[in-house]
């Protein structure tokens, strides 16, 4: 789809303490996920909350970037290097039925160690890298994404970021970015709807739009 209006919003900044951002189904990260502060919760336990579950699979006990095993699928963000803060940036597009309302389309974590950043005009190539790419089953309607940490009053594991999925239930891709042949992966894409692809140009909007947010912050 071609000239489509969208903008970039600053969702969050995602606090690691654990060397991992997750993404997956939002209701993954009450099944699958341990409380690291050692309250452990047994696959009985979790599946009193959650009656469908069929595997007793924990997540932690697993290496690897996309896991898919049984009905959990997820990612695991590879390029994070320890501990420490990374901002969750929403590029969100024009409704085609209405001018003043804008959707959801992707989420990029960015690496905000990486030298901030090529200027616009610097950027020689962007591309997804397929070979990274990595789909993960959407069964809630919403997908969660997190440093998985935070816990509610049950005792569960929850993101404390998740955000609806326009499509719905399905498949969702994500990929790691890099904007040129030497720089390396510099972000995780989560693609929320395909028909709305990003661009070299969305990207460059992205990195200014960063800048621009680091210098008046």
């Amino acid at each position: 789809m071609t000239n489509v209006k969208s903008k970039w919003e600053l969702l969050a900044k995602i606090n690691v303490d654990g060397g991992q951002i997750m993404i997956s189904d939002e209701q993954n990260f009450p099944k699958y996920f341990e409380d690291q502060s050692g309250i452990y919760f047994g696959f009985e336990d979790r599946k009193k909350y959650f009656p469908d579950m069929k595997d007793d699979f924990n997540i932690d006990k697993h290496d690897g970037t996309c896991v898919k095993e049984g009905d959990y699928t997820g990612y695991s963000i590879p390029w994070l290097g320890g501990d420490g803060t990374f901002p969750l940036w929403g590029r969100y597009v024009q409704d085609g039925n209405s001018k003043d309302d804008y959707i959801l389309n992707d989420l990029i974590v960015l690496d905000d160690t990486y030298d901030i950043f090529y200027t616009s005009n610097e950027i020689d190539q962007f591309e997804k890298l397929d070979y990274s790419k990595c789909s993960i089953e959407i069964y809630s309607g919403k997908i969660g994404i997190d440093s998985p940490e935070k816990v509610d009053e049950r005792g569960l594991i929850v993101p404390s970021y998740a955000y609806d999925c326009p499509l719905g239930n399905g498949t969702y891709n994500i990929f790691e970015l890099e904007i040129d042949s030497n720089g390396g992966d510099i972000a995780t894409l989560v693609e929320l709807n395909p028909n709305n692809t990003i661009t070299k140009e969305d990207f460059q909007n992205l990195l200014v739009t960063h800048r621009s947010h680091l210098r008046n912050n």
